[in-house]
């Protein structure tokens, strides 16, 4: 085999090679697979999510600190799947309130990390309340009104 076919080989065997990790790296990430994520994996357990969104921030004793990254509703349940920064600890008493960010409009989940000392594995679930806003009042005030 002569020099120059042997380069052309080694030349399109990187070419394929690079080609097949993209592949294998766009479809992990088209999954969400976190292999590089700087983030830890909670789920919080609400009666209700009104109003939440992918994407809305997490705050941790009130400081930006992750993110909602997806739901899972159940029958009587709706479970938040959170993504908070790896640098913050939660403890198997943690606490969660899903409530306003602003005065209308967009919401966020208020996490409490707890104090029991006794670490939440990543993937724990913990519990969560729904904090009603401003548009739960005029929910309700349509509703009484209705009823006059």
């Amino acid at each position: 085999m002569r020099p120059e076919e042997k380069r052309q080989e080694v030349i399109v065997g990187v070419v394929v090679l690079i080609i097949l990790v993209a592949t294998v790296m766009g479809i992990m990430w088209g999954n969400k697979a976190d292999i590089f994520s700087s983030r830890s994996y909670y789920t919080v357990r609400v009666a209700r999510a009104s109003g939440l969104e992918e994407g809305d921030p997490v705050t941790v004793s009130g400081v930006p600190k992750g993110v909602v990254d997806d739901f899972i509703v159940r029958e009587d349940s709706v479970d938040i799947i959170i993504g908070v920064d790896k640098d913050i600890t939660l403890y198997s008493d943690a606490t969660a309130i899903i409530s306003n960010q602003e005065l209308l409009g967009s919401k966020k989940v208020e996490v409490n990390p707890g104090s029991s000392g006794n670490h939440l594995g990543e993937h724990g679930v913990f519990r969560g309340t729904f904090a009603g806003g401003l548009e739960d009042i005029f929910e309700t005030t349509g509703a009484i009104s209705t009823d006059f």
